[in-house]
């Protein structure tokens, strides 16, 4: 009677959580947080306080650390929404899986511009390995288009490694490691590069717990970024909370990964004192 009762509460939390998640993939969606961006971390990332250094087989990761895309075990199609502050993205994405030592990822992110230029990146992310734990990545991608005081119209190359110990693993990134193209600006009114962003990071897994710590750099800002984050498995769902400190300006996140047989729900939320939440919501299906 106990096991039945328990497998019937599991079963209305999973329900519940598909129909508030499949909710705001209908009616939300967005751009992320942070102006060191036009980058998107992916739902589950978000919700673990946007650590993603070190991130496994995350959709995320092709504009993070690609390297981490070296864990895919299998091949998905992933659609991630996002909303914050009335603006909207979304991204699509189609994930392989590691064949012979070699995983990529192609995606294509869109975003509303709310009265300006629409923005549209187009990219392509390879891992390779492990060798030894060891896995390295790129993402190449395109940029066209506006948001707020950012113009993009050119090309960037973005870099990462991976390696994993088993139970701790070490993670570093480069975005916009290389940048090219005519009209590449970050702020239109002094005409500056796209800034890169340096990221760092540790995970301490132990399967139905996992810890994740991140420090990041963006070109220019005079002070870090640190981001963390913990995951809670609860049979097969996991339930994720976090925090970014930047400054004096503190930010919480909470979401979760619902699992089923051939697909996932993800859901995640940031937000500060004084601002609009960033809410994302993604659906992944496995193949």
């Amino acid at each position: 009677m106990g096991a039945m009762c328990m497998q019937l509460a599991k079963t209305k939390l999973h329900m519940v959580a598909c129909i508030f998640t499949l909710c705001f993939i209908c009616v939300w969606s967005t751009w992320v947080y942070g102006a060191t961006t036009l980058n998107l971390p992916g739902a589950y990332t978000i919700g673990l306080g946007g650590a993603s250094a070190t991130g496994l087989a995350d959709t995320g990761l092709t504009l993070r650390n690609p390297a981490g895309l070296a864990a895919l075990s299998d091949n998905r199609i992933v659609w991630e929404t996002y909303r914050v502050d009335g603006m909207q993205a979304h991204l699509l994405g189609l994930l392989q899986e590691n064949q012979n030592g070699w995983s990529g990822g192609l995606y294509m992110m869109y975003m509303d511009g709310q009265g300006s230029d629409d923005y549209f990146d187009f990219g392509y992310a390879v891992a390779a390995g492990p060798w030894n734990g060891l896995s390295l990545g790129v993402t190449a991608h395109y940029m066209k288009g506006a948001k707020i005081n950012e113009a993009m119209s050119g090309w960037s190359l973005d870099v990462g490694a991976l390696q994993d110990f088993g139970v701790i693993r070490l993670g570093a990134s480069m975005r916009n490691a290389w940048s090219g193209g005519a009209g590449v600006t970050y702020n239109e009114e002094t005409g500056t590069g796209v800034p890169q962003e340096i990221r760092a990071g540790i995970a301490i897994d132990l399967s139905a717990v996992e810890l994740r710590l991140d420090a990041v750099k963006v070109q220019d800002a005079e002070e870090l970024v640190y981001a963390g984050g913990l995951s809670i498995g609860i049979q097969n769902t996991k339930i994720n909370g976090g925090v970014t400190k930047e400054g004096d300006t503190l930010a919480y996140s909470c979401g979760f990964s619902l699992p089923f047989k051939t697909s996932e729900l993800t859901f995640g939320a940031q937000w500060e004192n004084g601002s609009k939440p960033v809410i994302s919501a993604g659906l992944t299906y496995r193949f």
